[in-house]
């Protein structure tokens, strides 16, 4: 919603609980827990609703990417899933956050300091 998009930034410790339990998801191996997780980071790095607000795009994905160990456990995930040929709706979401984050025309909204670390970080994983 609307409301949720804005309140990841603007609400006093909602990113840090928000944060927390994204984190023990994936934490637990589940695919199913794992997807769900992915499919809140997607919706809080890409807008669905209308009428909405860049610099709140902006700032969502400033917050998302600004962990190296966060998207280094992200990249983890994905390459886990890509080499064992398991979890399609988890490289899914996966894929669909690294779109938002990489991929014209989501990524003008991404810092470019962000930007080319994640960047370099999905290049480093190689060919599965």
């Amino acid at each position: 919603s609307k409301a949720g998009f804005h309140a990841f930034t603007q609400m006093p410790g909602f990113k840090e609980q928000i944060g927390g339990k994204v984190v023990r998801a994936l934490q637990r191996g589940d695919e199913d827990i794992t997807q769900a997780a992915l499919d809140t980071l997607c919706t809080l790095m890409q807008p669905m609703h209308d009428n909405y607000d860049l610099n709140q795009e902006k700032t969502n994905k400033t917050t998302l990417l600004s962990s190296k160990p966060f998207l280094s456990r992200l990249l983890e995930v994905l390459k886990h899933h890509a080499d064992s040929r398991t979890g399609a709706l988890v490289v899914n979401g996966l894929l669909e956050f690294l779109t938002f984050a990489l991929c014209a025309p989501y990524s003008e909204t991404t810092d470019g300091v962000q930007f080319d670390l994640l960047l370099n970080m999905v290049a480093d994983l190689g060919r599965s």
